[in-house]
C-alpha cells in the first residue's frame, strides 16, 4: 500500500474538524481557564493541522497519476 493512498477525502475531512476543535472548542476552554498560553498554542496547533491536511490531499490530488 502507497502512503499517498491515505490522504483521500475522508482524511481531509477528518483532520478539518479535529483541527477546527482543537482551534475554537479547545482554545476557548484553555482561555476561559485563565490558560492563555495554552489557548495560543491550541489556535497554532489547530491552524497548522488544517493547514498541513491541506496541502498532503492537493499534493495527493495533482499527482494522482504519478504517485
Amino acid at each position: 500500500m502507497k502512503i499517498s493512498g491515505l490522504f483521500d477525502k475522508y482524511f481531509l475531512i477528518l483532520m478539518i474538524i479535529q483541527g477546527f476543535m482543537v482551534c475554537v472548542i479547545d482554545a476557548n476552554s484553555f482561555k476561559e481557564k485563565g490558560m492563555k498560553v495554552a489557548a495560543k498554542k491550541a489556535k497554532y496547533l489547530g491552524t497548522i493541522t488544517i493547514g498541513i491536511s491541506v496541502v498532503l490531499f492537493a499534493i495527493k490530488f495533482a499527482f494522482k497519476n504519478l504517485i
